[in-house]
């Protein structure tokens, strides 16, 4: 998700851009989120990589939204040099967020929010292909063999074809010789574990948006540094 200057001028208005990369501020009370209060993920304006749960909000009367913690590997903190604050930023894009005060319990944020990534059936019918609609909204398993990304070896960032979400890094991609693309690990906080009901597997699934991805397999003897196989539709 790194882009040159011109490439983010390009995908963000002049007030994003000035934010976002040149780490400016928004003016207080102006954001278009700080009386916002409806359920959902916030997410980065640029690469729209989820950052904090409608849960973590909270009013602290400052002109701009505040949360009280982010979600968990979405943020880097960086101390300013005068010790008095701590920058915050995206963990996948780099831009600039905001700000964290110790003692105060509050992280502010500038331009944080893209909206809620919940969507109603035919909400997410509209935007899915029909394969993509069985797999990740009915928990359908495509065919081994016929993923786009099983032999799929670029260097890069694998996300949800649902809500863009990043799930996986290039580098724990491997050759489980399944049928389908198999990670060892996924990035952190962006995925969700669910046991099947028979205990032989466990689900998992998209934290921003829900989505089904496909099963985690433990204790195959891959030599890989977790010994778990995330076998995952494409």
């Amino acid at each position: 998700m790194q882009k040159g200057e011109e490439q983010w001028r390009a995908v963000l208005s002049p007030e994003q851009f000035r934010i976002l990369r040149l780490k400016g501020t928004e003016y207080p009370g102006t954001g278009e989120y700080v009386d916002f209060n409806k359920e959902g993920i916030y997410g980065c304006a640029g690469c729209k990589t989820p950052l904090y749960k409608s849960t973590t909000k909270f009013n602290a009367g400052c002109g701009w939204p505040a949360f009280f913690d982010g979600i968990l590997g979405a943020i880097t903190r960086t101390a300013d040099p005068d010790g008095r604050r701590i920058e915050i930023n995206y963990a996948a894009c780099g831009g600039h967020l905001g700000h964290v005060f110790k003692g105060e319990a509050c992280i502010v944020v500038n331009m944080a929010a893209e909206g809620s990534m919940q969507k109603g059936e035919e909400q997410w019918r509209a935007v899915l292909s029909p394969e993509q609609f069985r797999i990740l909204r009915l928990k359908g398993t495509e065919y081994p063999g016929t993923g786009e990304y099983i032999d799929f070896n670029k260097e890069g960032i694998y996300g949800c074809a649902g809500c863009k979400t990043p799930l996986y890094k290039s580098t724990t991609k491997f050759n489980a010789g399944c049928g389908w693309p198999a990670f060892f690990d996924g990035i952190p906080g962006a995925i969700t574990r669910t046991a099947d009901p028979d205990g032989r597997r466990i689900e998992i699934n998209c934290a921003a948006c829900g989505g089904h991805l496909g099963h985690v397999f433990k204790g195959e003897g891959f030599a890989t540094p977790t010994d778990e196989r995330h076998c995952v539709n494409s």
